[in-house]
């Protein structure tokens, strides 16, 4: 029973490590990178999931899009 227990934990670690790649990370082959509102996105995401990384927004880019500061600590 403890050994199903480890599959099942090793199986959900997997799993979610899977839902966070970028699209060139899940066919590299395509050649293709993301798109900066996907990156946006995906920092949003990771802000949510883990206290320890923040995104601040600090003005406008030259383009008229947000630019945040990533701050990992």
């Amino acid at each position: 029973m403890k050994n199903l227990l480890y599959v099942f934990c090793l199986l959900v670690i997997a799993a979610s490590s899977q839902a966070q790649l970028t699209p060139f990370e899940k066919d590299p082959q395509k050649n293709t990178t993301a798109t900066y509102p996907q990156i946006v996105s995906y920092y949003q995401q990771l802000d949510k999931q883990y206290d320890q990384l923040k995104v601040y927004n600090i003005g406008t880019t030259d383009a008229g899009k947000p630019l945040q500061l990533i701050v990992l600590s």
